[in-house]
């Protein structure tokens, strides 16, 4: 978004997508291994492997409008896997809250490991169909490209 109106800010965006996407894509992979050994059992390693995948994504299909120049689309893809890639830290405050509070339990856990993730993409979603689609005139979809 930023850089789409500064021209040597574009530059540098285009020449680091494709290292932040397999960036993203070996996070994604580290994450799903991470997954698969949860601490708090299957439900949040269920949660942790979904983020993963939906994480990786939403790389994927940004990567593919912004090498079609289909900006509007690219940029709400992106936007969507920034929340994904912010999931992380919110679940470090919920689950620190949880703690201070005394309600650190095993189902807190598994609650924060789906809400971390979830909640922003709840919100994200409520707003953009909102009000999102009133500043964009191109309108682009909130579904996978037909070549999926």
């Amino acid at each position: 978004y930023y850089s789409a109106h500064r021209p040597h800010l574009r530059i540098l965006h285009r020449r680091l997508g494709p290292v932040q996407t397999v960036a993203v894509l070996v996070t994604g992979l580290s994450g799903l291994v991470m997954a698969a050994q949860a601490h708090a059992g299957p439900i949040a390693g269920f949660g942790f492997a979904l983020h993963s995948l939906g994480t990786m994504g939403t790389v994927v299909v940004a990567a593919y409008y912004a090498s079609r120049g289909e900006w509007p689309r690219h940029r709400l893809w992106a936007r969507r896997c920034v929340l994904l890639l912010l999931a992380p830290l919110l679940l470090r405050l919920m689950t620190g809250f949880t703690i201070v509070t005394h309600l650190d339990t095993p189902n807190a856990y598994r609650c924060i490991a789906w809400l971390s993730w979830m909640l922003p993409m709840g919100v994200h979603e409520f707003c953009y169909a909102r009000v999102g689609r009133i500043h964009n005139s191109s309108k682009p979809s909130l579904s996978l490209p037909s070549q999926f």
